[in-house]
């Protein structure tokens, strides 16, 4: 059962989702249950019939299991440089769009 406070992706790689860890800083979990869609409409059913309490109950009842990605302090720093440089790229493409507008 998922116990975690995080993102919960499904399908994605475990690249893809060890990077999203890190970037967002909250763990990344992928649920084993491959019929994302199938389930979540099984939990809402659940919580409309009266099963659960709510939609939370069900899906803390009804998800499975996952596999969890904890964001990587060390690749952190790395991520919040590379977006600085992203940042600043932004600028310098408005200032160079702002150079060629004077044509």
């Amino acid at each position: 059962m998922w116990s975690h406070s995080g993102l919960k992706y499904a399908g994605l790689s475990s690249v893809v989702s060890s990077n999203s860890a890190s970037i967002s800083c909250v763990p990344v979990l992928i649920p084993e249950e491959q019929q994302s869609v199938l389930l979540g409409a099984s939990m809402l059913a659940a919580a409309a019939s009266g099963d659960y309490a709510d939609l939370t109950a069900a899906a803390i009842a009804m998800a499975g299991e996952a596999q969890v990605y904890e964001p990587q302090k060390d690749m952190q720093r790395y991520h919040n440089q590379k977006y600085a440089v992203f940042k600043k790229m932004q600028r310098d493409q408005k200032e160079y769009k702002h150079i060629m507008s004077e044509i």
